[in-house]
């Protein structure tokens, strides 16, 4: 179900050739926005008509890429989209071109029927009928936004459209039947299919001409300013920015519910689903944060009567007992309540509450994961996208140019470009084999860290200097926590090139499938990548270590000089 079509439109304002600001590259699709000398928000074309749906920024006047700029232009002319430039000397800095670019009816509708997208055709009495025959009075909900701004909208039956039908659906006004968001989302649709370039079939779409510096910035429009001269309780709110203001970002309102409605129906479906599960998230994180500050107090209060912890730190008794030394030559014997710190700070994480709350918290994962299946069900059901992916969304344009064959959609009947299996095994394999290379390269590193720890320890032990010898433990752990974090971001800047140029090459058919083939290799890499240290601390640092009267132990074997840092609990933290 589909909320009622978007207001009417602001009065229209000149648009000033200075109002439009450039933005770093990458907003796109994202929404920024445009501003004016006067602080005043221009969406339209100067003949106050034509509303802006999309802005292109360039700087560049060299032939070649002024001659793609050109091709691209006329490509999206000869899809039916209108263009206006504003010169460079109408600029703030006066170099910047900006490009607006205007959606009328014709391709709207030929888009959104291309894009399958859901629009209303009948009242929905049921969901009204239901609430009314409520039997209790709705309890006062303080965490509920305020519903005088923004009353609940009715309820729409939707239907793909069709410009065949368009009689049949609510169309009150045809500037207004399609959101800004959906007309952002028609434009961006033509641009990413727009060519460029006639000699290769793979030189089309607005993402290679940004990364080919021929645009600096694509980018839709936010809907007016939220910094208003007008309070919303005199004036009500100018536009859908100012209300999602005042209702969900500003700080004061921080406990309050999300207006997902709103949000969706000002970013989209995308945008709004994501903010649904991170409000899900975020209330469900409250529960888990409070028991693990109950076990963590009560590791607090038992600190000083943990016997173990006791006996440790008691240098008349046990604490007193003589250690051997962490290496063979230049270290020194120590006593056991030397590690009495670090015995206390670990008590405070690993005490027996830490055993509630590690099964608390497995339950809590599986309840979350089906408290969110059943909540992202029903905002996909509301939404009227539950099936989205298998009935309404359209093959990539990389998926079309790279396809040479066509067979019959089942769900469809209709022919579509597709890649067959050898095609995509081969490009399959080749997505494995990088991936496990790169796991074995973040394995290889840590492996570097280790040795890295081996060859400082040894140094700094062999070293004259009292003060050097007696940190040598902390300085080796410090700066191989330090080499670590490097290798850590570095190797994560690296993944995510890897990752997307992979993916290029698998060619999914759907955004979707490019969507959850990208994710799913980020996610592997960030997990070994960030976690792969941690476990080896965890499950394997310290296993393997010989007892000083064993034959086979050995000197400077590399668990004996990993054991230097002062415990793997401080090691963890750091």
């Amino acid at each position: 179900m589909h909320p009622p079509p978007p207001s009417t439109t602001p009065p229209p304002r000149r648009v000033s050739p200075a109002a439009l600001r450039c933005t770093p590259r990458g907003c796109s699709p994202g929404i920024c926005q445009v501003h004016t000398e006067d602080r005043q928000e221009q969406l339209f074309f100067n003949d106050n008509k034509r509303h802006i749906d999309y802005v292109l920024a360039f700087d560049d006047t060299e032939p070649r890429k002024a001659q793609k700029r050109e091709r691209f232009f006329l490509s999206l002319r000869e899809e039916g989209l209108e263009i206006e430039i504003e010169d460079k000397a109408e600029s703030r800095n006066g170099r910047v071109y900006f490009v607006k670019v205007h959606a009328p009816w014709e391709v709207c509708t030929r888009y959104a029927e291309l894009m399958n997208m859901k629009m209303p055709i009948k009242h929905n009495e049921i969901a009204r009928d239901v609430e009314e025959e409520a039997c209790l009075p709705k309890l006062p909900n303080p965490f509920e936004y305020d519903r005088e701004y923004l009353p609940e909208e009715p309820n729409y039956f939707t239907c793909a459209f069709n410009r065949e039908r368009a009689n049949q659906y609510i169309i009150e006004n045809q500037d207004t039947f399609f959101s800004p968001s959906q007309r952002s989302r028609m434009v961006y649709e033509v641009m990413v299919r727009a060519r460029y370039d006639d000699k290769e079939k793979l030189r089309f779409g607005i993402i290679r001409l940004m990364e080919n510096d021929c645009f600096t910035a694509a980018y839709p429009l936010h809907e007016g300013s939220y910094n208003t001269e007008h309070s919303m309780l005199t004036h009500g709110a100018e536009n859908e920015r100012k209300l999602l203001y005042e209702l969900w970002a500003r700080p004061k309102n921080w406990y309050k519910e999300q207006p997902l409605d709103l949000i969706r129906k000002y970013f989209g479906e995308k945008v709004g689903i994501y903010f649904a599960w991170l409000g899900f998230y975020t209330v469900w994180l409250v529960p888990a944060s409070i028991v693990g500050i109950i076990c963590f107090l009560y590791g607090a209060c038992t600190m000083y009567s943990n016997v173990p912890s006791n006996e440790i730190c008691e240098s008349g008794g046990i604490g007193a007992t003589v250690m051997c030394p962490l290496c063979d030559s230049r270290c020194p014997y120590w006593t056991l309540d030397s590690s009495c710190f670090y015995s206390r700070l670990t008590y405070l994480f690993d005490n027996p509450a830490t055993v509630f709350f590690s099964i608390f918290m497995s339950l809590w994962g599986t309840l979350f994961l089906e408290f969110w299946k059943r909540r992202q069900h029903v905002v996909a059901w509301d939404w009227d996208v539950l099936e989205f992916e298998q009935e309404q969304e359209s093959p990539r344009p990389q998926y079309i140019a790279e396809a040479k064959n066509e067979r019959k959609n089942p769900i469809t009947q209709l022919m579509e470009p597709y890649i067959p299996f050898w095609s995509k095994l081969t490009r399959v394999t080749t997505s494995i084999t990088t991936i496990l290379f790169m796991l074995c390269v973040v394995l290889a590193a840590i492996f570097g860290v280790i040795v890295y720890r081996i060859v400082v320890v040894s140094v700094l032990y062999k070293s004259d200097v009292d003060l050097v010898r007696s940190n040598a433990k902390i300085t080796t752990t410090m700066t191989a926590a330090l080499l670590n974090l490097i290798i850590i971001i570095t190797l994560s800047r690296v993944y995510r090139w890897i990752a997307i140029w992979l993916t290029n090459i698998e060619c999914p058919r759907t955004q979707s499938d490019y969507e959850d083939s990208f994710t799913f290799k980020m996610f592997l890499f960030q997990f070994v990548n960030f976690y792969s240290s941690l476990i080896y601390v965890a499950f394997f640092k310290g296993r393997f270590v010989p007892s000083p009267a064993t034959e086979q132990r050995q000197k400077y074997t590399t668990e004996q000089v990993d054991l230097t840092s002062p415990s793997s609990m401080s090691r963890i933290l750091l």
